[in-house]
């Protein structure tokens, strides 16, 4: 059956400060993630819901209190420390994030990302979504895997980029483990969906390919212009994924959604979606616990 499993890679603006090492985060980007999260907190409430927040640790440094007040009560999982890329072979999706070997901070930024969510939030993660994703998970990186397993990660969200004529598929659709690289007990959770920073405008539209949204569907020639235009594009991919079976686990950005439309009429029209459609929402967290019988500690 049909689910959608309700993630949010919180962070912010972070083409803006983390291409830099120690580059203090603007206050004006700052607000920005904070007033996205408490709109999106207001949606979930409304909706009874609960989500998982992949959440940078730094900002935690700079505005801890903020969130804890915001998400207790919700899955707070690692989004890393920096959001750095800490896996091999990213394929450079804006400057700063070049292609290269494993980075010398990786094991620092996943290790002062966990540190920091126990910190603020008394339990130590077991979840983390990779920044920038990979179209192909982290096979093959067993440094890597060694690195999320020795810092307690459980569970990953790293196989969530599409291939350009696949935008919104991943590499392998449902959950599977890194047994072959050693970890037969680190769970993958593909990310089904598209990545809303790549379709949401967030400053003047130049060359935009034709391309379909769903495998299969018409051609499109440009991105959402509006927050109605928006619902059209992810009705699509619900659509999609329930007449295929599959999950919807998109990587959303409060800040992006925000920027684009400040009231996220999206997350309003997705929850609703699946109150109609009779479509069950999930933390990551209730969908790693469901596949290996753990505990789900974090809805206190």
């Amino acid at each position: 059956m049909s689910a959608i499993w309700l993630g949010f890679d919180t962070e912010s603006d972070v083409t803006r400060w983390s291409a830099e090492p120690g580059l203090a985060i603007p206050p004006e980007v700052l607000g920005e993630a904070l007033a996205a999260a408490e709109r999106l907190v207001e949606i979930l409430t409304r909706h009874r819901t609960r989500a998982t927040f992949f959440l940078v640790g730094r900002l935690l440094e700079v505005a801890g209190t903020d969130y804890r007040a915001l998400l207790v009560g919700h899955d707070v999982q690692c989004h890393t420390y920096s959001h750095h890329i800490i896996h091999a072979g990213h394929p450079g999706l804006y400057p700063g994030h070049p292609v290269y070997d494993l980075p010398p901070e990786a094991e620092r930024s996943v290790r002062r990302g966990v540190e920091l969510i126990e910190e603020w939030f008394g339990y130590r993660p077991e979840g983390l979504c990779a920044p920038g994703g990979s179209p192909t998970g982290l096979r093959g990186q067993p440094e890597v895997l060694r690195i999320l397993w020795y810092n307690g990660i459980r569970f990953v969200k790293s196989d969530n980029l599409g291939l350009p004529e696949a935008p919104m598929l991943p590499s392998r659709i449902h959950p599977y483990t890194y047994a072959e690289e050693g970890y037969p007990d680190l769970w993958e959770l593909p990310g089904v969906g598209w990545h809303c920073t790549l379709t949401l405008p967030r400053g003047p539209v130049g060359d935009w390919p034709p391309r379909s949204v769903v495998p299969g569907g018409p051609l499109v020639d440009h991105p959402p212009r509006t927050p109605a235009d928006h619902i059209v594009w992810v009705k699509q991919e619900l659509d999609y994924v329930r007449a295929q079976g599959y999950q919807f686990s998109p990587s959303w950005h409060p800040w992006s959604l925000y920027r684009f439309d400040p009231q996220m009429e999206v997350v309003d029209f997705l929850l609703q979606y699946a109150e109609e459609e009779g479509m069950p929402v999930k933390t990551y967290r209730e969908v790693w616990t469901e596949l290996t019988g753990e505990q789900d500690f974090t809805s206190g």
